[in-house]
């Protein structure tokens, strides 16, 4: 008689999962991390020139530049990932708006490079 390890099945489950979630994010035509390493770029960029370290208007400038991509990458993504891929991740009908939580997550960026920008008398 053969006897699975404790967990084993577990470990399988996770297994199965893990490559769910690669296929999911790999989907579409750019990635979200591509999105998720701009933000992060706008954020060291935005805050130097807050704090001087750049030249002010070079920094919203940038940080406009780089929001209006990031709200490109995600839109790009949400609209390329194939719904039958969203609707095999789980049961759960919520998975459905994520793609969409990640675009409104972005406007956020461009926006706040913006706001930067009409304080520094820009626009």
């Amino acid at each position: 008689m053969c006897r699975l390890p404790a967990g084993s099945g577990r470990a399988v489950s996770h297994r199965r999962d893990d490559e769910r979630r690669r296929r999911y994010y790999g989907a579409g035509a750019l990635s979200p991390a591509v999105a998720a390493v701009f933000a992060l770029l706008a954020i060291i960029v935005l805050a130097a020139g807050r704090e001087g370290r750049t030249d002010p208007s070079l920094a919203a400038g940038a940080g406009l530049v780089l929001g209006v991509c990031i709200l490109g990458v995600s839109l790009l993504w949400a609209t390329t990932v194939p719904t039958s891929l969203v609707l095999g991740l789980t049961e759960s009908t919520l998975i459905e708006q994520h793609r969409w939580a990640v675009v409104a997550a972005a406007v956020p960026i461009p926006l706040g490079a913006v706001w930067f920008a009409v304080g520094l008398d820009l626009f």
